[in-house]
């Protein structure tokens, strides 16, 4: 296996172990939540901040030196409705591909109830470099969005 097949099999792995899961995270001296999960020379580390809005970075570590990034930021436009979208953004991160684990599906719908809720990614998802938009729609209305950045680093 090559290193960039290394490196997306250990990112799928590392998010289904962390946020997407429902994993319980750590918080830091600075009061961001943490998650880290491991696995032979790599190191994979997620910290976020706030609630709504939001904003965090994940950084892949390739024996002991950063090696890929990426910076997200994000919100619900209903915090009424917050919860649930977050467990529905959950659900989508969850559901990642695994060639271009980056974070979910390019798409992803479910019904509930009478109403329709789609995931999705708005750009091109590739693990050498990536900027992309992320959304969630009741029906046609847009009730999160999130940004989203990164790729190798040297």
């Amino acid at each position: 296996m090559g290193w960039k097949q290394d490196l997306a099999s250990f990112l799928f792995k590392a998010k289904k172990n962390s946020y997407a899961s429902g994993a319980e995270y750590k918080q830091n001296e600075y009061g961001m939540r943490e998650f880290v999960y491991k696995e032979g020379d790599f190191v994979y580390w997620d910290r976020y901040t706030g609630e709504n809005p939001f904003g965090g970075q994940e950084i892949v570590f390739y024996k002991g030196k950063p090696s890929w990034l990426l910076n997200y930021w994000g919100m619900c436009y209903d915090k009424k409705l917050q919860k649930t979208i977050y467990a529905f953004l959950r659900k989508a991160l969850f559901r990642l591909p695994e060639e271009t684990p980056i974070r979910g599906p390019e798409k992803l719908q479910e019904l509930v109830g009478d109403t329709v809720w789609t995931y999705e990614i708005i750009g091109k998802p590739a693990l050498e470099r990536f900027k992309l938009t992320e959304i969630i729609r009741i029906n046609e209305d847009i009730m999160y969005e999130a940004y989203i950045h990164g790729g190798l680093v040297k």
